[in-house]
């Protein structure tokens, strides 16, 4: 074991190898701008601070962590890849203003705190297969993302995507429980499918103007602002919705016509015929993600 602040603030160290090490401590290497070669192959747990400000790193392996604490990896301007098979866990302000990264693959992570992966701006695709918790502000701008895979996420937090351009739909088959602006400002967001959903907190799709499709099968209860500034909705299937807060949809030019054909059985069937093979889709994804 390694404890805390360890060769903090050695800003010529290039390489370094710890194989025997299981778990480190908080503020592990911080600043230590030079580093370009680290091994830590046996780490089990890491601590907060860890790597923080590194300039030179391009390449990191974690073949045996399973959980990681607060403030992981941030501001490392030249990480490019991250390999952590068996990661389970992981804390908030994960890998954070890293401005390299593309494609995210984490095949067991379970549980992800509070700011993950905030202001990379060029990831572009996302596999977390087996994700069931996510807390606030997951993929804060990310203007480059264009396919996410969450198959068994059961809880979201607020701010779930705010900010990603490109993201043109979003499968989320066994969501039940999201906070407030769950989608804000996604641009191109054409189909949200959101099946086991029961209820939903406020400013839940605020400034999506393109989204034109809506599966919320299971939904009871809506807070307020449930669609704001959206204009280009044309099939909206909530057939057990109950309560509805104020400005159901607010701004959306068709607002009287939505408000009496929101449950239509027609726009139900057509609906499922596209997630059965947008599911088809998904499934080949996560395969060539592997």
């Amino acid at each position: 074991k390694i404890g805390d602040y360890f060769l903090k603030n050695n800003t010529k160290l290039k390489k370094l190898s710890l194989d025997t090490v299981v778990e480190i401590g908080s503020d592990f290497l911080q600043y230590n701008e030079e580093l370009k070669k680290l091994s830590l192959d046996n780490v089990v747990e890491i601590g907060s601070d860890f790597l923080q400000y590194n300039e030179e790193l391009t390449t990191l392996q974690l073949p045996k962590v399973k959980k990681i604490r607060d403030h992981f990896l941030l501001d490392n301007t030249k990480l490019k890849n991250i390999t952590m098979a068996n990661l389970e866990e992981v804390g908030k302000n994960f890998c954070c203003f890293n401005r390299e990264i593309k494609e995210i693959s984490f095949p067991n992570l379970k549980t992800i705190g509070n700011n993950f992966f905030a202001d990379n701006i060029k990831i572009n695709k996302i596999y977390l297969p087996k994700t069931e918790k996510i807390g606030d502000n997951f993929l804060k701008c990310n203007d480059d993302l264009e396919e996410l895979v969450l198959p068994n996420t059961l809880k979201i937090g607020n701010n779930f995507l705010l900010f990603n351009q490109k993201l043109n739909k979003l499968i989320l088959k066994n969501l039940e429980e999201v906070g407030h602006d769950f989608l804000r400002s996604n641009e191109i967001l054409e189909i949200l499918i959101v099946p086991r959903l029961k209820n939903i907190d406020s400013y839940f799709l605020f400034q999506n103007k393109c989204l034109k499709e809506i599966l919320l099968d299971s939904v009871v209860n809506i807070d307020k602002d449930f669609m704001y500034y959206n204009e280009s909705l044309t099939t909206l299937y909530t057939p057990k919705i109950e309560n509805r807060g104020r400005f159901f949809m607010r701004s959306h030019p068709k607002y009287k016509k939505y408000n009496q054909r929101y449950s239509s059985k027609k726009e139900k069937i057509n609906l499922l015929s596209k997630v059965r093979n947008m599911l088809s889709n998904t499934s080949s994804s996560k395969r060539n993600m592997k």
